[in-house]
């Protein structure tokens, strides 16, 4: 008889409500925990196997999880032991008399181990291997702790110079959002890759790095969101520690943009979008913010929604300031958000290097605008 185990005991791991059914087929259902969040989104764990050869995993409570309406749009990935990351085919649906949904996947198993998740991880074994691939570009350094006295890394290419304009970078307030990290870490490669050096970026790569190591999804955490905490007063330590390195950043070149990298629903597959102010919040900074993101959207190309330019129209659940609102009011620069899918960008099935293309025609409009 097989035998299936799950594992959950590892950084950015997320599951709960396993059931495991030894039929003729073995079938693995789970939901994604939220976590301490009021919906779920993220999911990530490891499954060992013994005389298994196919399998069906079944998400549970998609309907629960953010944007979970279209769950035949979902593509999570899976890894098997010694291979790469691939997407997950399109699910099968099961609709319920009650309305209720599930999602099955059948595999083929390959060997012994595999894991899979929502999308591709990314977390700090990522990040060192950015350092790594960079040599050096990329200067490292600790700019304060977490609620959980994890180290808050900050990256710089440029530590000081008035003379050039500086961009500051942000991913991961919510910290299931790996696609914001992957599109950042695309950025990142290609400034490295060239040695770029006449623009000055200031970075914080994982800045809710406990949901991260944790496993949380992050959106809307009791007591509050990362990206609803930046009043002042902040609402949370990491936010007070990020305000004061953007602070020292502002003073050591000419501020020019901060861009926030973010993912949205689970099952959207329209392309990848900026948020940006509403025009009633200060006309100037929202015209360059609009210009600036039609810019972009077309370097980007084909990864980019028809819909490209969007303003928060939605009730949040807390009424605070988020990383762009705390940008505009205090440095008077723009400030944008980009949210890129985690599956689906329109007709391309989304993998590593899709995400960095993104970052790198970021990188390369920023470029071109820099020297104009």
């Amino acid at each position: 008889m097989g035998k299936i185990e799950i594992i959950k005991n590892f950084s950015q791991s997320n599951v709960c409500n396993v059931e495991i059914e030894y039929k003729d087929l073995p079938v693995l259902s789970f939901a994604p925990s939220p976590k301490g969040g009021p919906e779920c989104l993220w999911f990530y764990f490891k499954v060992k196997v013994l005389n298994i050869k196919k399998i069906k995993i079944v998400l549970k409570h998609s309907y629960n999880m953010l944007g979970g309406g279209m769950p035949e749009n979902l593509r999570p990935v899976i890894k098997f032991k010694n291979s790469e990351w691939i997407r997950l085919p399109q699910p099968e649906i099961i609709n319920f008399d009650d309305g209720r949904k599930s999602v099955i996947w059948t595999l083929d198993i390959k060997n012994d181990l595999f894991e899979v998740a929502l999308c591709y991880p990314y977390g700090k074994n990522e990040l060192e291997k950015l350092l790594k691939d960079t040599n050096g570009y990329w200067k490292k350094d600790v700019i304060g702790v977490s609620q959980e006295e994890r180290e808050i890394i900050r990256l710089s290419n440029i530590c000081n110079d008035r003379s050039k304009r500086g961009v500051y970078l942000i991913s991961r307030q919510h910290s299931g959002e790996t696609p914001g990290s992957w599109v950042l870490d695309g950025f990142l490669r290609y400034l490295a890759e060239i040695n770029y050096k006449d623009l000055v970026v200031w970075t914080v790569p994982l800045s809710n790095i406990d949901g991260v190591e944790n496993g949380f999804y992050g959106k809307d955490n009791f007591p509050y969101d990362l990206n609803r905490a930046w009043g002042l007063p902040p609402m949370r330590h990491e936010t007070l520690v990020i305000q004061r390195d953007i602070i020292r950043w502002s003073e050591r070149c000419i501020q020019f943009l901060a861009i926030d990298f973010h993912a949205p629903g689970a099952c959207e597959k329209d392309g990848a979008y900026f948020y940006i102010s509403k025009i009633t919040e200060d006309r100037k900074i929202h015209e360059i913010e609009k210009k600036i993101a039609k810019n972009i959207s077309k370097k980007v190309g084909d990864y980019m929604s028809k819909d490209y330019v969007r303003s928060i129209n939605y009730k949040s659940r807390c009424e605070t300031p988020h990383f762009t609102d705390f940008i505009r009011k205090n440095l008077k620069i723009p400030s944008i958000t980009l949210e890129t899918p985690y599956s689906i960008c329109n007709n391309i099935l989304m993998k590593e290097n899709d995400y960095r293309k993104i970052g790198k025609r970021i990188a390369i409009y920023l470029i071109e605008e820099n020297e104009k």
